[in-house]
């Protein structure tokens, strides 16, 4: 009898840490990376940003941060691993601003591909691509279709965030300056300053931002 009650103390154990495994691939043991494979279904994602300038007010690495957060809260929703922040992207059109860190188009695509290799080598046969950086739309299209020139052992999805119609109808109603926006602009700021809940830009009396240069 007591070692019937071993076996299933055992058994809710080993359950409960399978319950608890972390989702971040850089916080998982060996062992645990083994488990999360299979919870996970075999999927992974990996969020891709960059490291460029995004105004005078929001961090270099605002693309980086946007894309992983979201793949961290689809994780928290239905478990799914997901890969440490992935930064070889292009952006060679800003290299004249301070922070970027450009790539060859060379590397980028290597690095990419080896990444998918080595992903897929480790049990995982479902990729998901979250974009967080504009700038890789043209790269990552012509990516996946070059991924139909030979057999591969995984399937690459690639999601694109994208803004919501309604959303943007009901946000520019609030806007109370010029509505015309770009780059690390009021739309950009806004998405960060709700992931993450921190203030860039102060508010002129009435709770109205003060103009964001963009850039």
């Amino acid at each position: 009898m007591k070692y019937l009650v071993s076996l299933v103390a055992l058994f809710i154990v080993f359950n409960a840490q399978a319950q608890n495994l972390p989702y971040k691939m850089e916080k998982l043991s060996a062992p645990e990376f083994i488990k999360a494979v299979e919870k996970s279904s075999k999927t992974i994602i990996l969020p891709i940003g960059v490291f460029e300038k995004h105004g005078p007010h929001m961090p270099l690495g605002t693309d980086l941060y946007t894309a992983r957060e979201i793949a961290l809260r689809a994780a928290e929703k239905e478990y799914t691993v997901v890969f440490p922040w992935y930064y070889f992207s292009q952006i060679n059109e800003a290299r004249h601003q301070p922070g970027t860190i450009a790539y060859s188009p060379e590397i980028i695509w290597k690095v990419l591909q080896e990444t998918l290799n080595e992903l897929s080598r480790n049990g995982f046969k479902k990729i998901i691509i979250i974009n967080g950086h504009g700038g890789n739309n043209a790269f990552l299209n012509y990516f996946g279709m070059a991924q139909l020139s030979e057999k591969r052992d995984y399937a690459l999805y690639w999601f694109q965030p994208s803004y919501d119609p309604e959303v943007i109808k009901k946000a520019e109603a609030l806007i109370q300056h010029d509505k015309y926006d770009q780059h690390a602009g009021n739309r950009e700021t806004s998405i960060v300053e709700a992931l993450f809940l921190i203030w860039f830009i102060p508010k002129k009396p009435g709770n109205n931002r003060v103009w964001i240069w963009t850039g």
